[in-house]
């Protein structure tokens, strides 16, 4: 195996990793989650604490890493991988990192 495709395999395995773990964190916090909320009465300040350090490891580093990933993908990816589904993922994940930082990180 070449280096250019251990690059090209290592880069699609973290890429899918990451989707795969974003994917499955969602769809945990969806239906598992945020039904709970309204069983929190009390000490509701100190439940928000914990579930925003909880969503900082479990979607805020993802999604960074994720924007990385989809990245690096652009230039590693296989010559068969359409360039239009990279550049529309980047683009996506650029909106979803920049949703983090400039909206759900200042609430």
């Amino acid at each position: 195996m070449t280096p250019t495709n251990k690059k090209t395999l290592l880069t699609l395995t973290i890429y899918f990793a990451l989707s795969f773990f974003i994917l499955g964190a969602s769809a945990m916090m969806q239906y598992f989650v945020y039904p709970k909320f309204y069983k929190v009465h009390e000490h509701i300040s100190l439940f928000m604490d914990v579930f925003t350090n909880i969503i900082l490891f479990l979607f805020y580093i993802p999604s960074v890493l994720f924007l990385l990933s989809s990245i690096s993908l652009f230039w590693f990816a296989p010559k068969n991988f359409p360039k239009w589904a990279i550049a529309t993922s980047i683009i996506l994940s650029t909106i979803s990192v920049a949703t983090i930082f400039f909206v759900l990180i200042p609430i």
